[in-house]
């Protein structure tokens, strides 16, 4: 999807490419060198671990925000919890706030949200629909009070929208 993308490019078009994963990673500077930029996509490979949205858009607007006709693209499998899509405004809102509102208006705002107002967001879907569930974190330790007992910190995250009942074995 990202190669057909970059094909797709216009000679005004510059496009910066970045890795959402557990973070946001970008993997270029703003460019147009087609041939660089696939050799890029090249090396991205898929992970399995659940991507940071609120991170990478805000990470993704805050370099657009001064370009013209701004635009980001997210491919992915579209796994993004409620609560990462509800930290976003995805349209600009109708009315700005004016100075003297403004104040008021901040203390009603959550800081954690991500303005792409006047941003074009596009997404492509990859892959497909399953019930997935795994481990999502792992770790081992000594306990300090009796170095011959360990902890184990596991966590698990359950991908799908229905209640799943695994069995857990160490």
């Amino acid at each position: 999807e990202v190669l057909s993308l970059l094909d797709g490019m216009g000679a005004d078009d510059s496009v910066m490419l970045m890795r959402m994963d557990g973070r946001a990673t970008p993997l270029s500077r703003f460019q147009r060198d087609i041939p660089k930029l696939k050799a890029l996509v090249a090396k991205i490979s898929a992970s399995d671990t659940p991507a940071d949205l609120r991170s990478t858009l805000s990470t993704a607007s805050d370099a657009l925000r001064w370009r013209q006709n701004p635009v980001i693209i997210i491919v992915g499998d579209g796994a993004y919890s409620e609560e990462a899509l509800s930290n976003v405004i995805w349209q600009p809102d109708a009315t700005p706030p004016t100075p003297k509102d403004s104040a008021s208006r901040f203390d009603n705002q959550r800081l954690s949200i991500v303005d792409l107002s006047g941003i074009d967001v596009r997404y492509k879907a990859i892959g497909e629909v399953s019930d997935n569930a795994g481990i999502i974190a792992f770790n081992v330790r000594r306990y300090i009070s009796n170095r011959l007992n360990y902890e184990v910190y596991i966590e698990i995250q359950n991908f799908s929208k229905e209640k799943v009942q695994r069995k857990l074995v160490l």
